[in-house]
């Protein structure tokens, strides 16, 4: 994406369910690791992490990508009919956390079992 004097790397992920860091997850990570070298952008990723928010903090994944978490507002669960499971967020480079307003679920989306959202961002961090 790119703004008015700065360019980010925008990223949907979408990790294997239920099996949190296996080998095609953590090969996804290492993707994302090498493409973050790559290109030297900050990264803004969204999406199904498909783990608790804690469990990708102890991962270490973030700690390599240098990311932090934001997670949705006024939400206990990312799933429908499911509750106390947040796996849907976002992590972006500290850096340009300014130009975040909000992530924030879409109730009516007539799709499922995931919530939609909306991303926000402000106009001029």
């Amino acid at each position: 994406m790119r703004l008015k004097d700065l360019t980010i790397c925008c990223i949907v992920l979408y990790q294997d369910s239920s099996v949190g860091f296996n080998d095609i997850n953590i090969t996804r990570m290492q993707q994302l690791h090498i493409l973050k070298q790559v290109l030297n952008l900050p990264f803004l990723i969204i999406g199904d992490w498909n783990v608790l928010p804690e469990e990708a903090t102890a991962s270490g994944w973030l700690d390599i990508l240098q990311l932090g978490l934001f997670l949705p507002q006024h939400c206990t669960s990312t799933l429908k009919n499911i509750s106390g499971r947040v796996i849907d967020y976002g992590a972006l480079t500290p850096a340009i956390k300014p130009i975040l307003d909000s992530l924030v679920p879409d109730l009516e989306a007539p799709y499922g079992p995931h919530l939609g959202f909306f991303l926000n961002l402000h106009g001029a961090p």
